[in-house]
This record gives structure tokens, sequence and C-alpha cells, in this order.
């Protein structure tokens, strides 16, 4: 079976695409946890264990993206 050199063009290119929109998304997360998600999530308390409490969430997703 030869493999068409437009089929791995094209299956190399959608697979950038989506590992960029994964990282893209994944990096926004980690912008916005810092900024609002500490306020948003974790309200009450020490505005310093917050932002560490939503920076564990993306660490926390950050370790497990792999499995």
């Amino acid at each position: 079976m030869a493999i068409d050199s437009r089929v791995v063009r094209r299956v190399a290119a959608a697979s950038v695409i989506g590992a960029t929109v994964e990282w893209y998304d994944f990096f926004l997360y980690g912008v916005v946890a810092g900024i609002v998600f500490d306020k948003q999530y974790f309200p009450a308390g020490d505005p310093f264990v917050s932002t560490m409490l939503a920076y564990a969430t993306f660490a926390l997703g950050f370790v497990t993206r792999p499995l």
C-alpha cells in the first residue's frame, strides 16, 4: 500500500492545527488562572493561597494531560 504524499501533508497540517489550538487553550488558561480564576473560584482567604490554588489546578491539568 503506497502512501499518498497529499494525505500525509493533510494529516500533518491537521495535527499541527490541533496541537496549536490545544496549546493556545492551555496557555490562555495559565494566564487567566493568575488574573481572574484566583478571585473567581477561590474568593475567600489569602490572595496568595487563592493564586496558588488556581495554579495548582493548572499544574494538575499539565501533569495529567499526557495520560
